[in-house]
């Protein structure tokens, strides 16, 4: 498993945590409680700044369980960020 350095950019920002021993990746928060109107999308806040390894990217995906349970999913389905994103 790589870690992916990252930075808090504010003081009430959430770490991001696996959730148990053998996730296949680390779960995201939201700083804000937000309520998203159906059929609609918003930006969510994590004031988090991750710095990718070189040869690397990190891949943002939708929970599964959230999604199905919420009706949500990212807009385009699928966050990419490259190595060189800054």
């Amino acid at each position: 498993m790589i870690e992916v350095p990252y930075v808090k950019l504010h003081v009430a920002a959430v770490e991001p945590t696996y959730a148990t021993e053998g996730a296949g990746c680390f779960d995201l928060y939201a700083l804000d409680d937000i309520i998203v109107p159906a059929r609609s999308y918003t930006e969510v806040n994590l004031q988090l700044a991750f710095e990718v390894p070189a040869d690397y990217v990190m891949e943002i995906y939708s929970r599964s369980g959230h999604g199905f349970n919420h009706q949500t999913r990212l807009a385009n389905c699928v966050g990419l960020i490259d190595s060189d994103y800054r």
